[in-house]
């Protein structure tokens, strides 16, 4: 029971990191958008 509350500990910290890491990612396509149509 441990080991599985471990591996979905995982997966959320991994799940968070990935969201974090796309966020920034489409934030930065966005912001050149924008000044393009500038």
């Amino acid at each position: 029971m441990s080991a599985c509350l471990f591996l979905i500990d995982i997966l959320f910290v991994m799940g968070r990191w990935a969201a974090a890491r796309f966020y920034h990612y489409f934030r930065l396509i966005g912001q050149k958008r924008m000044e393009e149509r500038k």
